[in-house]
């Protein structure tokens, strides 16, 4: 294992052409092959989907990093974050970017002065685990996917100035304790709602990916009056058929039966996740802390159908889906989109899976800013 240090440049066009030029002299030198402890170096360049530039340098351990940069001379505009025992030649180069920028977000929200707060909430009879990231804002309450908890939101939807960020565990995810009782999700829409009121918030953006949208959607139809706006991520409004019933009916069936074996937790990150590194990260956790079965798999696979209900939604709704996304057929995403006010094409995260929040988080955030912004909604 090394060490992966991560800096982001935030560069006028001079600079720019400067860091280009002295980066390729770098290379062509075989500069700093002589620095001990150091092992190699990596310019990410600025795309469509980000304006920065990221350094990668890789060294054996932090005191040879710290040494050189003791001794050396390096840019004051970088923003340096450190990745400790991160094998990162393990990461395919193609999610490299993606793992990066997500790095430095959950890097840049450690440090925050914010005035986030953790706390548990009782919703009827539930415990839930809830983080706010406080403040004035206008607030945006989200719920996340079966089998994830509130950490798939972690720098994809993170917390700013004008907005307050509120997520929830679901009974049986996370850090909410199972429930004695079974429940639907217009039961955890009306948790929602408590969730909510403990927190003294009348109106909100609510949104969700997977479940968490089939939450958001409840949400908005149990009370209009206290939805701004809709992120619907990775979800339908449709019920499961006959032969998805089935399939899932197995696949925790054998779940119940044996545990979370590896093989069948990566097979589960594989259709939750996708292609991408942090799926191996939720087999191992699932093979932990285990996979919530009983009701919440009762809930998530009885689940009725309200595509009917959708036209009395009359809030801005954002549609969002994964391009790799094998557990929900794209024809439900776009009947949200034909039924529901705003929307006048589904996005597409390219390279995401069923969990886009995780795998993409700075595509996921572009959009959801930008949909933010048109909308214009406010805390009442």
């Amino acid at each position: 294992m090394s060490v992966v240090k991560i800096h982001v440049l935030h560069l006028d066009d001079e600079q720019r052409a400067d860091v280009e030029e002295r980066f390729a002299a770098c290379r062509a030198a075989e500069h700093m092959t002589d620095v001990p402890g150091f092992r190699s170096v990596e310019l990410l360049r600025p795309t469509d989907g980000q304006p920065h530039y990221f350094l990668l340098s890789r060294w054996d351990d932090d005191a040879a990093y710290c040494d050189w940069l003791a001794h050396g001379t390096t840019y004051r505009t970088m923003t340096t974050a450190s990745v400790d025992l991160l094998e990162f030649d393990a990461v395919e180069p193609r999610h490299k970017q993606d793992l990066i920028i997500h790095i430095l977000q959950l890097w840049s929200l450690s440090r925050a002065d914010t005035n986030t707060m953790t706390t548990s909430i009782t919703a009827g009879k539930c415990v839930i685990d809830v983080t706010d990231s406080g403040g004035p804002g206008a607030a945006i309450v989200l719920a996340h996917g079966f089998a994830l908890d509130r950490s798939m939101f972690d720098g994809a939807i993170p917390a700013s100035p004008d907005r307050r960020v509120i997520t929830w565990d679901a009974p049986g995810h996370g850090d909410s304790p199972a429930s004695d009782e079974p429940f639907s999700f217009w039961d955890l829409a009306r948790d929602q709602l408590a969730v909510m009121d403990a927190l003294g918030i009348d109106k909100a953006a609510v949104g969700g990916c997977s479940q968490g949208g089939f939450i958001a959607l409840r949400t908005a139809l149990l009370a209009p009056e206290r939805v701004t706006a809709l992120i619907l991520i990775d979800t339908e409004a449709a019920a499961l058929d006959t032969a998805e019933t089935a399939a899932y009916q197995n696949m925790f069936a054998a779940l119940a039966e044996a545990g979370p074996t590896p093989e069948l937790t990566t097979a589960l990150s594989g259709q939750i996740i996708g292609d991408h590194p942090a799926a191996d990260t939720w087999a191992r956790t699932w093979q932990t802390r285990g996979i919530p079965l009983g009701h919440p798999v009762d809930c998530l696979l009885n689940r009725d159908d309200i595509t009917d209900q959708l036209p009395q939604i009359r809030v801005p709704a954002l549609v969002v889906r994964g391009e790799h996304d094998h557990s929900i057929p794209p024809e439900r995403q776009q009947q949200l989109r034909d039924a529901l006010p705003g929307p006048s094409e589904v996005l597409v995260i390219n390279g995401a899976g069923h969990s886009p929040t995780v795998t993409h988080p700075y595509a996921v955030r572009t959009a959801v800013d930008h949909f933010l912004t048109a909308t214009t909604f406010h805390l009442q």
